[in-house]
């Protein structure tokens, strides 16, 4: 199954939790351009289909059971 890719803003949070170009694409969030352009790349060749696969693999990262055992490693 495929996850969600994300087009979010470079500034904030959101360039925290994507990936450029492989959980899916960090844009100008004020600039209307930029964020059609993004919008047309993530379709352009079905990249949304791999970003998507890739923003899954990467959420799992943030599953509590990895949090957990990141922590008691650290502990």
């Amino acid at each position: 199954q495929h996850g969600v890719p994300s087009i979010g803003g470079k500034h904030g949070g959101a360039s925290d939790a994507i990936i450029h170009n492989k959980t899916g694409l960090i844009c100008d969030g004020n600039q209307l351009e930029d964020i059609y352009s993004s919008i047309n790349n993530l379709f352009k060749d079905n990249k949304y289909l791999e970003f998507g696969k890739e923003a899954k693999l990467f959420s799992e990262n943030f599953l509590w059971d990895k949090i957990i055992e990141k922590y008691k490693r650290i502990l």
